[in-house]
């Protein structure tokens, strides 16, 4: 079984300085992101990875805690990508884990394909 990271929200005490480091991290070039700010003076880069597809968002708010989110149309587009540097960064600004969403490819034949649609109806099948 192999398993695959979906989508990762982080948040971290960041600011318009640390863009470049994030997208080194992400080895996302930081002439591809779009910048704008909000009317209450947030900014939010994206970065689309696949067309339509909101891939990367950064919203970094004029003082406190800002917020990455890697959806699945990164991970799918860079499939071998690490997050390693990303995540030790975000760790480094007193970041948090917000949500992980992992899936997984039985590659090896091992599931029960009627076991695995039973458990997932359980009450407990966030655990």
């Amino acid at each position: 079984m192999r398993l695959y990271i979906h989508w990762l929200e982080m948040t971290g005490l960041i600011s318009t300085d640390d863009i470049a480091e994030i997208t080194d991290s992400l080895s996302i070039p930081q002439s591809l992101l779009k910048t704008f700010k909000t009317t209450k003076g947030t900014t939010v880069c994206t970065f689309d990875a696949a067309e339509d597809s909101e891939s990367v968002y950064i919203s970094i708010p004029q003082e406190g805690y800002g917020r990455v989110t890697l959806r699945g149309g990164f991970f799918d587009a860079f499939p071998g990508q690490s997050i390693r540097d990303f995540k030790d960064f975000m760790y480094s600004r007193k970041g948090n884990c917000l949500r992980l969403d992992v899936s997984f490819k039985d590659i090896s034949g091992y599931l029960n394909f009627e076991e695995y649609s039973r458990m997932s109806l359980l009450e407990n099948h966030l655990d």
